[in-house]
C-alpha cells in the first residue's frame, strides 16, 4: 500500500511538473519551400535546429503544429528549416532575437507567424528604405532602469536644418518597423513618407522618436502588470526610460517644445497598451496618445487605472481597432472608452474608431497612422506664410570673423540663434551689416530677419 500511496503522490506531483504546451504556426512566409520541414529549437532540447522529436506537424496549407510535454518555466527557441543558415527572421530576412515564452499551466496553446527566413527574404539586397531625415542616434543607447541597450531613431522634418522653430515631438514603439522596411520584423509603418507627405500638404511638423522593441523581451518590456500566463510586468520601467533618461536627452539635443501638451505617445498591440497606460499615469508629461489595436485583455489592471489615475489634464487620445482582429477587441475598446470617459476624459479629445476591415497588422496601422498624427497634432499644422520677394544675403556663408549681411529693400531687425533655437544676439537691421562672428563657438547659427512691416525669413550660417 505504501508503494502505491508513493505512485499515486509522484503522478500528482508530477503533474504539475509536466504539462502539455501546444504551438500552432499559423502563418508561414510565401518564400517556404514547398517541401519545407519545419523545426522549434530551443532550450528545451539544446537547440538542436533539426531534432526530429522536434519536428512540427502539417496540419493545413500555411499551418503546423507540435505539442510539447515540457515542465512549466520560461523558454527561448526559434523556428528552423533544419540548420542555423534557414532559420526565421524578420519579413525581410532580418536576425530575430530569440523568441521568449512562459510556460506555467497545466495546458496552454500558443498561436504564432513566421514572418520570414534568413536566407530566403532578404529585402531589396539589404538597402535601406528610410528617408534622408531618419537618422539612428545610437544602436546602443544605455536603459539604466532596465539595465540593458536599444537603438533609437530620430525623424526630423524636412525643414528641420533650415529653421529655427522648436517642435512637438512624438515618442512611438517598436522602433524596427516604423521608417525601415530592411530592420522590419513584420513591415514598415512608411512613418518618414507619411510625415514627409503631411509637410507638403499642410505643413505638419513634428520630431519622431523611435524606439526599438527588446525582441525576446518585448513582451515583459511593453506590460505594466504581469499575466498569470505571460508574466510581463516592466512596462512602468520602459516608459520611466522615456521620462527620466530619453526625453532629457531629447530635449537637450534637438529644439522639442518641452512642455506636456507637444509631447505624445504612440504603439500598437503591447504598445497601444503601454501607450495607454502611459499617458494616464504621466499625464504632467504626455497630453498625446496614439493607441493602435491596444492588448487591454492582457491584464484588467488597464480599465481599473482609470479609476487609479483620474484624468485631470486636457489629455488627447486617439484609439483604433479593427473587427477582424478577435472578437473582444472592439469590446474592450468600447470598454475602455467608457472607463476613460467616467474619470474625467473630456469627449472631444478621444477619439475612438472601429474598423470593420482592420487587422492586426502593419499594414492596417499604416493606413491609419496619417490620420492619427493629424488628428493628435493640429496646433502642429503651420500656416506658411508670404516671405518678401527679395531675401536675406548672407555672406560668407561659412565664416570665422566677420559675416556680411544685404538686403536693399529690408529694414527691421536680425535675431541669430544657435543650432538648439537659444537666442544669442540682436542687431538692427537697414540694407546691410557687418556683424563679428569670431566671439561665437564653432557650429550652426540660425539668422531671422524680422521687418517692420512684420514680414520674415530665415537663413543659416556656419561658424568655424
Amino acid at each position: 500500500m505504501k508503494f502505491i500511496s508513493y505512485l499515486i503522490i509522484y503522478f500528482i506531483s508530477n503533474q504539475y511538473i509536466i504539462a502539455q504546451w501546444t504551438i500552432i504556426i499559423k502563418n508561414i512566409p510565401t518564400s517556404t519551400p514547398s517541401n519545407a520541414s519545419i523545426y522549434i529549437a530551443g532550450s528545451f532540447n539544446n537547440w538542436d535546429p533539426a531534432d526530429q522529436a522536434f519536428k512540427l506537424v502539417r496540419v493545413g496549407p500555411k499551418e503546423y503544429q507540435i505539442d510539447l510535454n515540457i515542465s512549466k518555466g520560461t523558454y527561448e527557441f526559434k523556428f528552423t528549416r533544419g540548420n542555423w543558415n534557414s532559420v526565421e527572421g524578420t519579413s525581410s530576412g532580418v536576425y530575430i532575437p530569440n523568441r521568449k515564452f512562459n510556460y506555467n499551466s497545466s495546458r496552454d496553446t500558443a498561436y504564432l507567424d513566421i514572418s520570414g527566413w534568413e536566407d530566403l527574404d532578404k529585402f531589396n539586397s539589404g538597402k535601406s528604405t528610410a528617408g534622408p531625415n531618419v537618422k539612428i542616434i545610437t544602436n546602443n543607447f544605455y536603459i539604466p532602469q532596465l539595465d540593458r541597450q536599444r537603438r533609437i531613431w530620430i525623424y526630423t522634418p524636412p525643414d528641420y536644418d533650415q529653421t529655427i522653430d522648436r517642435l512637438p515631438i512624438l515618442y512611438m514603439f517598436d522602433g524596427q518597423n516604423l521608417f525601415d522596411q530592411y530592420t522590419s520584423f513584420a513591415g514598415e509603418w512608411c512613418v518618414d513618407e507619411t510625415l514627409d507627405q503631411l509637410f507638403k500638404e499642410q505643413h505638419l511638423r513634428i520630431i519622431v522618436v523611435g524606439i526599438d522593441n527588446g525582441g525576446a523581451d518585448r513582451l515583459d518590456e511593453y506590460t505594466p502588470w504581469p499575466n498569470p500566463s505571460y508574466g510581463g510586468g516592466k512596462g512602468d520601467l520602459t516608459i520611466r526610460f522615456i521620462v527620466e533618461t530619453l526625453k532629457p536627452y531629447i530635449d537637450a539635443h534637438y529644439r522639442t517644445i518641452d512642455n506636456a501638451s507637444s509631447t505624445g505617445l504612440m504603439g500598437s498591440s503591447l504598445g497601444g497598451l503601454l501607450s495607454n497606460y502611459g499617458i494616464l499615469h504621466y499625464q504632467n508629461i504626455f497630453h498625446k496618445a496614439g493607441i493602435f489595436s491596444p492588448s487591454f485583455w492582457f491584464s484588467n489592471e488597464a480599465f481599473l487605472q482609470t479609476g487609479k489615475d483620474p484624468i485631470s489634464r486636457p489629455l488627447k487620445i486617439y484609439m483604433i481597432g479593427g473587427k477582424q482582429e478577435g472578437s473582444n477587441m472592439a469590446e474592450n475598446m468600447l470598454r475602455m472608452k467608457d472607463s476613460l470617459l467616467s474619470h474625467g476624459m473630456r469627449n472631444d479629445l478621444l477619439k475612438v474608431s472601429i474598423h470593420p476591415d482592420g487587422t492586426h497588422n502593419e499594414t492596417y496601422w499604416k493606413r491609419e497612422f496619417g490620420k492619427a498624427v493629424t488628428w493628435l497634432f493640429q496646433d502642429a499644422v503651420n500656416v506658411i506664410q508670404d516671405y518678401p520677394k527679395e531675401s536675406l544675403q548672407i555672406f560668407p556663408n561659412k565664416v570665422h570673423d566677420l559675416l556680411q549681411i544685404n538686403c536693399l529693400s529690408c529694414e527691421g531687425q536680425i535675431i541669430i540663434y544657435d543650432s538648439l533655437g537659444q537666442f544669442v544676439d540682436a542687431y538692427s537691421f537697414k540694407q546691410s551689416k557687418s556683424i563679428n562672428v569670431s566671439p561665437l563657438k564653432t557650429g550652426k547659427y540660425f539668422i531671422k530677419f524680422i521687418s517692420n512691416e512684420g514680414y520674415a525669413n530665415d537663413s543659416v550660417f556656419i561658424k568655424f
